[in-house]
């Protein structure tokens, strides 16, 4: 019942685009309230000079999530800074805020060279941070659908496996990095140019593939683009394996009934 409620109500695709846009938002709803997704609670809670005001709590800003500190003193500084350098017209090979100056192109954590920086340069810098934050959001929903759909999933249940991934806890829990989840988003895209190209043959499909594994690697996390690398080399590894024996099965069922 639920299922067919669901195909009824998402029934083209601009329905199911619109779905995913209304979704994720969700966790943005406080941009509303004129707020932005930084963890601002670990700069005023866990940082001198501001941990020794209390900004009237009893003790301290409580602190809501402990593994975003790097979000504050690290991740967005860095992308602020590559964004700054850019606009000075300037390519943003080096830190000189941290210790007596330290690689910023160099540092893949800062992200120097992804697409969606974009944002930040164009726009107000928070703006373009919580536009970059959505993007991942939305994009790992229509990636992960599309590339479901592409393997013969109901469109039921690609949209629950959409939603399974974009809003899994690992995806989540790393949103306001904007490195981590920003590489793994690009996996279902690789791995559906994969089944395109093996399934039609087309080379475009395989152009594509150098482009987005780029945008994995320029994310900002090695770690996370080297799990994704790897999951999409032993996977196209598996699919090969699969179509060529299907095709040499094909074509000796062809030579018996000849």
């Amino acid at each position: 019942m639920i299922k067919n409620l669901v195909c009824s109500i998402l029934k083209n695709k601009l329905s199911i685009v619109i779905f995913f846009l209304v979704i994720s938002f969700i966790p943005f709803y406080k941009v509303l309230l004129n707020q932005v997704p930084l963890p601002g609670d670990l700069l005023a809670g866990a940082y001198l000079p501001w941990l020794d005001f209390k900004y009237g709590y009893a003790i301290r800003v409580p602190i809501q999530n402990t593994s975003l500190t790097d979000v504050v003193s690290a991740q967005y500084p860095w992308r602020e800074l590559t964004i700054d350098t850019i606009k000075k017209g300037v390519f943003p090979l080096w830190n000189p805020y941290s210790f007596s100056g330290t690689p910023l192109l160099a540092n893949l954590q800062s992200a120097p060279l992804y697409i969606f920086n974009i944002f930040m340069l164009i726009l107000p810098k928070l703006t373009g941070w919580t536009l970059l934050l959505f993007t991942q959001v939305f994009l790992s929903l229509c990636f992960m659908y599309l590339y479901l759909r592409e393997i013969k999933f109901a469109k039921a249940e690609s949209i629950i496996g959409s939603i399974s991934f974009a809003f899994s806890g690992f995806m989540v829990t790393y949103l306001q990095y904007a490195t981590i989840g920003q590489s793994f988003m690009w996996l279902p895209l690789l791995l559906l140019l994969t089944e395109r190209y093996l399934k039609k043959n087309k080379l475009f499909y395989l152009t594509l593939v150098p482009f987005v594994a780029f945008f994995i690697i320029t994310a900002g996390s090695f770690q996370s683009a080297f799990y994704a690398i790897l999951v999409w080399f032993l996977y196209t590894i598996l699919k090969i394996f699969i179509y060529s024996r299907k095709y040499k099965i094909g074509r000796a069922s062809c030579r018996e009934r000849v």
